[in-house]
């Protein structure tokens, strides 16, 4: 029994240690392969591609409202062209220009009405100004009916704020024309009146006078305005001599 456990001890002893299992390291995916990576640079891709064909269509909108402007333009400028032609003979007739958006007509009226006040214009000269002024104005006004501003730019394509322009200058224009006729009528009246009468008389002309002048300088406004949208707005020079009115 001794020498039997003896035996087992050495056998014991001679048993080797083995090395230890190499363990697996998986090697490391690249960069580019990786799955966040590929989702990232899908996504900014994407949102790149999406940002692309809006710039194209941006582009292509623009040149489209570019074309449309321009083309509107020059429908606005051919019709301004054609008002203008048949307006300005007549506004030459009744006044002149005073800068860009303002304008004397029939500048003879209040300065017979102030110099007479101020006993330097007789009634002979009161009713030449008024017979004048009724002439000049009703052939105006007659000029101005000859006009159709809303024929010169229907179906044109023109912008409504330009069509609105061009009408309403012309709706201007003629009210204040006819206003100043009916100044007149009012003056011709005072000059063959005395004392109060004529006192009221030439205060009613006077302010009959202010309305139409509003009114001038209103419609001469959007005639600017209309111009200036049509492009063909060339500041007048001002001092320059109106068109002799007769008896003036």
């Amino acid at each position: 029994m001794a020498i039997k456990g003896k035996n087992r001890g050495k056998a014991k002893a001679k048993q080797v240690t083995r090395p230890p299992r190499p363990s697996y390291t998986p090697v490391p995916a690249p960069f580019v392969a990786r799955r966040w990576v590929q989702v990232t640079a899908a996504f900014v891709l994407g949102v790149s591609f999406i940002v692309f064909v809006a710039w194209i269509q941006r582009g292509l909108r623009n040149q489209s409202d570019d074309r449309e402007a321009r083309r509107r333009q020059a429908a606005e400028r051919t019709a301004m062209q054609t008002y203008q032609g048949k307006l300005d003979p007549i506004l030459a007739q009744v006044g002149e220009a005073q800068g860009s958006a303002s304008a004397a007509p029939f500048p003879r009226f209040a300065e017979t009405v102030s110099a007479f006040e101020d006993g330097k214009a007789s009634e002979d000269e009161l009713s030449a100004t008024a017979d004048a002024t009724d002439a000049t104005a009703t052939e105006a006004a007659d000029a101005l009916q000859g006009i159709d501003a809303a024929a010169i730019v229907r179906d044109t394509g023109a912008s409504r704020s330009f069509a609105s322009a061009v009408t309403d200058s012309w709706s201007r224009f003629e009210k204040a024309v006819r206003a100043y006729g009916e100044a007149a009528a009012v003056l011709r009246m005072a000059g063959g009146a005395s004392g109060k009468q004529q006192r009221d008389l030439l205060e009613t002309a006077a302010e009959l006078e202010q309305i139409a002048k509003e009114l001038f300088n209103a419609g001469y406004v959007s005639y600017t305005e209309a111009q200036v949208e049509a492009g063909t707005f060339q500041p007048p020079t001002q001092g320059q001599p109106p068109i002799p009115v007769p008896g003036s």
